[in-house]
């Protein structure tokens, strides 16, 4: 779980998520509501909040808030998957 607790990769998650959010809901893309469907079920069991995600409307600081929570439920490689993006660059972890 030490991926969890890099600062920088924390900001990252949260981005990644309030991007796919805005995407998603603002911009009626598909592919980061489909991202955001993926979250709510990786940590929907622990988290059933993250479920909000899906719900359009959040304010900013409520949405920031929710990615938080959400993030901190995520390791950096699931965000890496599900986001396509690279949150380290390769080396040992």
């Amino acid at each position: 779980m030490n991926d969890r607790t890099c600062k920088r990769c924390s900001v990252a998650r949260v981005n990644a998520l309030v991007g796919a959010y805005r995407l998603a809901h603002q911009a009626g893309d598909g592919r980061s509501l489909e991202r955001l469907r993926l979250v709510a079920r990786e940590v929907g069991r622990e988290l059933p909040a993250a479920a909000e995600l899906l719900r359009s409307g959040l304010a900013e600081q409520e949405l920031r808030a929710l990615c938080w929570n959400v993030s901190s439920f995520l390791s950096d490689q699931q965000v890496e998957l599900i986001f396509d993006l690279k949150l380290r660059p390769p080396g040992p972890r």
